[in-house]
């Protein structure tokens, strides 16, 4: 594993060659990302292929076969190749391979693109289906630094960008997925975080393309922070309970449904390509002047 820094005005990053992880962005000497701890998490914000959250037992079924598949998919452990790297870009791939074959049994070509500037880091995900065609998931799981109380994140929100209410995905305390679907309401624009609703297994949204947006307020921080994500149609907010972070999760995927063995051809929200098909999804974290987004 090597690790590659980048720079740009007072915003900094450091990734990983392993899964092309965000391991740090400070801005003006300020950590943003959390460090990972084995006591709660140790991850920082690592992004997930070609699954997002868990399939039933370990274990999912193609063409009458099963294979075993760790929770988030094997990118966040897989060695990735650097393409490119300057003082403000850096490109990693990952293709296919024999060993890879033997869990997920497609030929694919994965390139992550990060771009930083004085302000923003943009991070593009290009997902390429081989002859055998592609069904996959994509996410992110960065984990942002933030004081956590007994009572949550106190004085923080989400701030999103249209005021509709969200529809909340039913998450089983196994971690999988579950039949609700209901109406969770914003105030205003902004989701509080105090009483906290990320402990545990999370809480999962679907998002309208319009409020594909958001941003974090807290005290605590330096600066606002705004997270798009306008292709990515599920949210997820998680964090080990009492843990100082908060993960802010756009996924293209879902976990496999509680209480029936996992089928990839029915996977929910699973991407499909045609072999020589691509995908493209793009995050983009912003740093604001605080207290300029508009409850």
């Amino acid at each position: 594993m090597k690790q590659y820094d980048l720079h740009s005005g007072g915003l900094s990053a450091r990734i990983s060659t392993l899964g092309g992880e965000l391991l740090s962005l400070t801005y003006r000497d300020t950590q943003l990302i959390w460090q990972g701890d084995p006591a709660y998490w140790e991850g920082s914000a690592p992004f997930l292929f070609p699954f997002c959250g868990r399939v039933k037992d370990g274990i999912y079924r193609w063409s009458g076969q099963e294979y075993a598949m760790p929770i988030h998919g094997f990118l966040p452990s897989a060695q990735m190749t650097v393409r490119e790297h300057t003082a403000d870009r850096l490109t990693l791939t990952l293709s296919d391979s024999a060993a890879l074959r033997e869990i997920f049994p497609f030929s694919f070509h994965l390139t992550l693109r990060y771009q930083l500037s004085s302000h923003e880091l943009a991070v593009t995900a290009t997902i390429v289906a081989g002859d055998t065609g592609l069904p996959f998931s994509f996410g992110a799981h960065p984990g942002f630094n933030l004081p956590c109380t007994a009572e949550g994140f106190s004085d923080a929100q989400l701030v999103f960008d249209g005021s509709a209410p969200l529809t909340r995905i039913e998450i089983t305390e196994n971690g999988l997925l579950g039949n609700g679907r209901t109406n969770y309401p914003l105030s205003g624009k902004a989701l509080p975080l105090s009483p906290d609703p990320a402990g545990g297994c999370g809480i999962f949204f679907e998002v309208p393309k319009n409020q594909r947006a958001l941003t974090l307020t807290a005290p605590a921080l330096p600066c606002d922070v705004r997270v798009e994500f306008a292709n990515f149609p599920v949210l997820g907010l998680w964090h080990a309970e009492g843990a100082p972070y908060l993960c802010i999760e756009p996924w293209h995927g879902l976990p496999a449904p509680d209480g029936i063995p996992t089928e990839l051809a029915e996977k929910p929200a699973t991407v499909t390509l045609a072999p020589g098909e691509q995908s493209t999804f793009t995050l983009r974290i912003i740093l604001q002047q605080k207290g300029i987004c508009n409850v």
